[in-house]
């Protein structure tokens, strides 16, 4: 486990105050042990010299020897030591034990020859037990006498221990005032320290830091005005970088057009969400550092890449996908300064804009197929009548009927032009009142009856009684209806049947034409609803295109919604809905 700052430096004020105690204590100790027993072996000393000099003055007299020998023997005893006077090794004259103590020969042996022993006296392991004094003394003109002094070292040795117990207990008393008091000015020190720290660590998220106000004028008060400065320009910094993050943020998820950034190994970096539209993937994070053959899965993209990483120029491709019918152009860039290696690959989707450019080549070819049947009956039969058909009343009569068809059929088509012009751009007033939609639709039923009989149809209604009421345009309703039911006539052949239904589906009225008829191929469905758009190649089936284009727009202007369901030869069914009126 990592420790603290705090902890660490308590640790190592503890062990340098330990360390310095624990040495002044065994110097101390140490010292006073040495003091003790020299105090002791030079008291003993000079007791036993004083022994020494009173023997010495001592005569021969048994009495006086006798008394001096009774005063050494209760100095013995009252001492706790051990006396010996020794004329030679083998005659021992004063014996007086009042400790434990043995002595050999050798430990006193020298004093005879005139040398004085002070040594200290150890037991079988080694330790000290007790200090001999061996002196030479020379009493009343007799040959030398030896002089033995022994003490035993138990007291001294206790007052040492005492002394050494005393000295640890103060020093450990020191060690814990001073650890206190050192811990103490630690935490003083530290908490600020403490709190900086934990104001710079802690988590924002807006990634803001709130510095504490020490107050204080040393060191750690300049630290904290200048981490205060410091926060307040990364402040200042990370707000206009999340502003700049931000901009950029936007301008990707608005972008129309789809990128993405591939590093040097084709691994993509960042992706936007119109790439992610277009490659029909899940989200952003699951196309993050894949391959770009694994998310774009388009081997022209990687060829792409592979051209722009081997020219280091810019490379663009034009292509359309497989199953979903896009049409994209892809423009591939190098990022040599910004991004060694990388690429940066703008996607296109043109699918709309080549869409739009199909219908208008086809408007145009529709419109220009529709004006020249006309245009040239008009010509021909113009032709006719200055060639000298005019002076030929039946015939000029006949071919200015026909001139009549034409031109009536012109204005059909211009007035369904407008028409579908003026609903397009809103400036078709649309006069919404609550119908009842099985009135609307028995009303369109019974003015397309008629022709549904002529052609040996069957057309029926199917509409229930409980249906809400619907907030409509009664007239443009009915267009709605009688342009269905006309291509419905159209196309089923005789003995067919068309059924007109509605139901009710949540807040909407659903409404449907279906019809036994020929049916339409699925390639022409999503086109059925454009302009003069034909289902019969040949465009044999008459009318202008324009009904089916109408239809979808004037329900659209009513908040409402047109489609088609047909498989081919098995008949159609148109579907259009209207909301229910509140």
């Amino acid at each position: 486990m990592r420790q603290s700052f705090r902890s660490q430096l308590i640790g190592v004020f503890a062990a340098l105050l330990f360390l310095s105690l624990a040495a002044i204590v065994l110097f101390y100790n140490w010292n006073l042990s040495r003091i003790l027993m020299q105090n002791f072996t030079s008291h003993r000393y000079e007791h036993a010299r004083l022994l020494a000099e009173e023997l010495e003055n001592t005569s021969n007299g048994d009495y006086e020897f006798n008394i001096t020998k009774q005063t050494i023997i209760n100095t013995a005893l009252l001492n706790e030591i051990n006396i010996y006077l020794f004329q030679d090794d083998q005659n021992v004259l004063i014996k007086s034990e009042s400790i434990p103590i043995t002595i050999q020969p050798k430990d006193y042996s020298p004093a005879f020859s005139g040398t004085e022993v002070k040594k200290f006296i150890h037991d079988n392991a080694g330790n000290p037990i007790g200090y001999l004094i061996s002196l030479p003394i020379q009493m009343a003109d007799q040959q030398p006498f030896v002089l033995v002094v022994t003490s035993s070292l138990t007291s001294i040795n206790k007052l040492i221990q005492n002394s050494w117990f005393v000295g640890s207990i103060i020093a450990l008393l020191l060690f814990l005032v001073s650890l206190a008091v050192v811990v103490r000015l630690i935490n003083t020190m530290v908490r600020p320290l403490q709190e900086l720290s934990g104001s710079i660590s802690q988590e924002n998220a807006d990634l803001s830091i709130s510095i504490p106000d020490f107050e204080r004028s040393n060191e750690i008060g300049q630290l904290e005005r200048g981490f205060r400065q410091l926060t307040e320009k990364m402040d200042t910094q990370i707000q206009e970088l999340t502003a700049e993050q931000q901009k950029f943020l936007t301008i990707l998820s608005n972008m129309t057009d789809g990128l993405l950034i591939l590093d040097g190994q084709g691994f993509i970096q960042l992706i936007n969400p119109e790439g992610v539209r277009i490659f029909a993937i899940e989200d952003e994070g699951a196309a993050l550092n894949r391959p770009l053959i694994e998310v774009a899965r388009h081997h022209q993209l990687v060829e792409l890449w592979k051209v722009v990483q081997a020219s280091g120029q810019q490379q663009s491709i034009t292509f359309e996908t497989g199953h979903r019918r896009l049409f994209l152009q892809a423009v591939a860039t190098p990022l040599t300064q910004s991004i060694p290696g990388g690429t940066l690959m703008l996607i296109q989707d043109l699918t709309q804009i080549r869409r739009l450019e199909v219908v208008r080549r086809d408007f145009v070819s529709n419109v220009s197929h529709e004006l020249r049947t006309p245009i040239a009956s008009l010509k021909l039969i113009t032709e006719t009548l200055v060639e000298g058909a005019i002076d030929d009343t039946v015939a000029a009569h006949r071919f200015l009927i026909l001139m009549e068809h034409e031109i009536d059929n012109l204005a059909q088509m211009v007035e369904e032009l407008l028409e579908l012009s003026r609903i397009e751009s809103g400036r078709v007033p649309i006069k919404r009142k609550k119908l009842d939609p099985c009135e609307v639709m028995c009303l369109a039923v019974e003015r397309m009856q008629l022709q549904a009989q002529r052609a040996g149809i069957s057309l029926r209604l199917d509409c229930p009684d409980n249906l809400p009421k619907i907030f409509a345009d009664d007239e443009r309703i009915s267009h709605v209806f009688i342009n269905l039911l006309s291509n419905a006539i159209k196309f089923t052949p005789e003995g067919g049947e068309i059924v007109v239904a509605a139901r009710q589906e949540v807040k909407r009225v659903i409404f449907s034409v279906h019809d036994s008829g020929v049916g339409i191929p699925q390639e022409d469905i999503d086109r059925i609803f454009e302009r003069f758009y034909k289902v019969d190649r040949a465009r044999s089936s008459g009318g202008t295109g324009l009904g089916l284009s109408i239809a979808k727009h004037t329900v659209e202007a009513h908040k409402g919604q047109i489609w088609a369901e047909s498989a081919e030869g098995q008949g159609s069914t148109f579907y259009f809905s209207l909301p229910i009126a509140d």
